[in-house]
């Protein structure tokens, strides 16, 4: 049986949950992500948690905890014939299929985080996610939304789900005409408000340490089958700015003979996301 390993995006409710739970077991990869992040232990938890809503924080945080979930399965005898990652889990991804260090994917996390949370303080925004919606209805809603300001879709999560992305305005007015749900992930991820978040993030990875034989990893952007590396850059820059297509990159798996899905990550979305799309599947959470 061919087994995927996925690993999970931002915004699951179970994150804090999980990610107390690694931090009490300990973890060299969290230590570092909190280092990379400017921030503490102590601090994280504080104030309600406020800090874990800053991208800059919990970005790198996110992908220290998945790749520790990870290499701990791996150890007990976890194996995969193929990777990929909802959004910012396609770094952990990359890595985990041997194209660069967990610490290095944590380093760039932090900078994909710092890069993309200035640019979110230049657009006030968010992403908005719409449930039984057909084409139409979607671009309806964009045209609507539009007329108030920026924006565009975000994601194509699964048959009917969609996530809009843009500025506060435009989802404001699309809110109350369908049924929708706001993510609040602290900005208008996956759009092209996002555009200028990309020269820190070049530079990033122009510096990045990458080896040249590595398994295949399925983009989430149009599941295409990677397995070189030089597709780590454009990959990283164009995801910025462009929508996810997640039911595409679920359904090259599926074509690829993959009927096994192990989730790295905080993973209740992504375990649902996968049953939306695939519901012959076999899902488990690491």
């Amino acid at each position: 049986m061919k087994t995927a390993l996925l690993f999970s995006g931002l915004g699951d409710p179970t994150t804090r949950t999980v990610l107390q739970r690694e931090m009490a077991q300990g973890s060299s990869l969290i230590e570092r992500a909190l280092c990379a992040s400017n921030c503490t232990a102590d601090l994280l938890f504080s104030d309600g948690g406020r800090m874990l809503q800053l991208s800059r924080v919990i970005q790198p945080l996110h992908i220290a905890l998945a790749l520790t979930q990870a290499l701990r399965a791996r150890e007990k005898g976890l194996a995969a014939d193929f990777f990929a990652g909802h959004s910012l889990g396609e770094v952990a991804a990359w890595a985990f299929a041997g194209a660069m260090s967990a610490e290095d994917a944590v380093e760039i996390a932090a900078v994909r985080g710092r890069s993309m949370g200035a640019a979110a303080r230049i657009y006030e925004g968010d992403m908005l996610a719409l449930t039984d919606i057909d084409a139409d209805g979607v671009q309806q809603m964009l045209t609507i939304g539009q007329t108030h300001g920026p924006l565009s879709v975000g994601a194509y999560n699964a048959p009917r789900e969609v996530v809009l992305t843009g500025t506060l305005p435009a989802l404001q007015a699309v809110a109350p005409l369908c049924q929708s749900r706001r993510l609040n992930v602290g900005g208008p991820w996956h759009s092209p408000l996002m555009e200028v978040a990309k020269p820190e993030l070049a530079t990033a990875l122009g510096s990045l340490c990458v080896k040249p034989h590595i398994r295949p990893v399925i983009s989430g952007l149009n599941g295409a089958c990677m397995n070189d590396t030089k597709e780590i850059v454009p990959q990283f820059l164009a995801q910025l700015t462009e929508p996810l297509n997640w039911t595409t990159a679920l359904a090259t798996l599926d074509a690829l003979g993959v009927e096994r899905f192990v989730i790295a990550g905080p993973g209740r979305v992504l375990r649902y996301l996968v049953r939306r799309n695939l519901p012959q599947a076999k899902v488990a959470l690491i």
